[in-house]
């Protein structure tokens, strides 16, 4: 699906039957999830490395769908609002070394239609200032702020 597909609904009435459903849906899988974390930690402590490992893939895959759930807004955490569905491969521009989406599989999630017109009012800011993420050290600056004048001399000062 493409970054900034919307997903709405016009009538009242249906808004109220997806914010129930959605609400419904999402505490069903948070308990699940609860339940899977107790049972992990109960093996985990009694030694049973295998149970425990077993649970953890359960764990993981419910979170993920908590995570990426349509259901609620990645940001702001409403369950009432449209849905936008936001890619992390839309920073992929500013990532350095870059990244080859083909490859490393970008994160995604939704958010509201005010959350995602945050992200990319700030996306484009960050862009039209020259900011990077350098991945190798985890932030998020200009070569400027770092001290460097080129990609190059950045790169020999990793050496």
């Amino acid at each position: 699906m493409k970054t900034g597909r919307r997903i709405t609904l016009k009538s009242d009435s249906l808004r109220k039957i997806r914010t129930n459903l959605r609400k419904f849906f999402y505490g069903a899988l948070g308990d699940y999830h609860d339940k899977l974390m107790d049972q992990w930690y109960m093996q985990n402590n009694s030694g049973n490395i295998e149970g425990a490992n077993r649970l953890e893939k359960s764990i993981n895959s419910s979170y993920d769908l908590l995570y990426t759930s349509i259901c609620k807004c990645h940001d702001c955490g409403s369950f009432e609002k449209d849905a936008v569905f936001f890619s992390e491969k839309v920073y992929y521009p500013m990532y350095y070394p870059p990244i080859d989406s083909a490859i490393e599989r970008p994160r995604i999630w939704w958010l509201c239609p005010e959350c995602y017109q945050q992200r990319m009012k700030k996306l484009d800011r960050l862009l039209k200032e020259g900011y990077y993420y350098f991945r190798d050290i985890g932030t998020t600056a200009t070569l400027e702020q770092l001290g460097y004048r080129t990609f190059d001399e950045y790169l020999r000062s990793l050496d």
